[in-house]
């Protein structure tokens, strides 16, 4: 059957056994909830309960604070010395294969992170914290998202410099809706309601309910 243009393909649930879900379920919170709990002693604060994947990577967790039912998924990895720490809202999901970085080294911890209640991140973001992110609230961000709030400055001779940085942030509004492959720069503030399609370069801020697209985004 080959799909037929402008129609609407309907969606209906299949029957799962009691098994099927039980099994489900264990592996999707209980594995992740004794983590979180066997490890919740390590931050800054927390609000049980806390789902923890397999295989994350955290240096430096009394950094981290974390609100009720947050989840952090496995293969994460997270280095998250900081001015100002992590901060994560209440139902914060970070999916798997993620990468925090705070600091490139003691001497020059970056900012600080902050991500709104009920905000879903998906897999393999990036996130380079020189600057400050703020992420707000019910917010929906796409798989391999980039976001670095960083640059390298130029030395006295124009050249860009190995060590010399810029620091601006980044600063995105609560239920905006971020794609698929995004790239958000440095000094980037993106209002409320905003909407960022799948693959663009976001080199400048938009205001409030703005839906962008391209590479450099720009205003639709």
């Amino acid at each position: 059957m080959t799909p037929v243009e402008g129609a609407k393909l309907a969606y209906v649930p299949r029957k799962v056994s009691r098994r099927q879900l039980a099994g489900w379920y264990a592996r999707k919170g209980l594995g992740p909830a004794i983590r979180g709990l066997l490890n919740a002693a390590r931050l800054g604060a927390v609000r049980l309960p806390f789902f923890l994947g397999r295989g994350t990577d955290i240096s430096y967790w009394r950094y981290i604070n974390v609100g009720r039912m947050c989840f952090i998924g496995r293969n994460f990895t997270i280095l998250a010395l900081s001015k100002n720490g992590i901060h994560l809202g209440d139902r914060v999901t970070l999916r798997e294969n993620g990468w925090i970085q705070c600091a490139s080294h003691p001497s020059h911890p970056g900012e600080g992170l902050t991500i709104g209640s009920r905000t879903y991140v998906g897999p393999s973001v990036i996130l380079g914290i020189g600057g400050p992110i703020s992420i707000g609230s019910e917010c929906q961000i796409g798989a391999r998202v980039t976001m670095v709030a960083e640059n390298h400055a130029r030395d006295s001779e124009g050249v860009a410099s190995a060590t010399l940085v810029d620091r601006q942030g980044i600063s995105i509004g609560d239920k905006c809706w971020i794609g698929h492959g995004v790239t958000i720069l440095d000094g980037v503030v993106l209002g409320d309601g905003c909407v960022v399609g799948a693959g663009s370069v976001v080199t400048k801020s938009f205001p409030t309910g703005s839906t962008v697209v391209g590479a450099p985004a720009r205003l639709i």
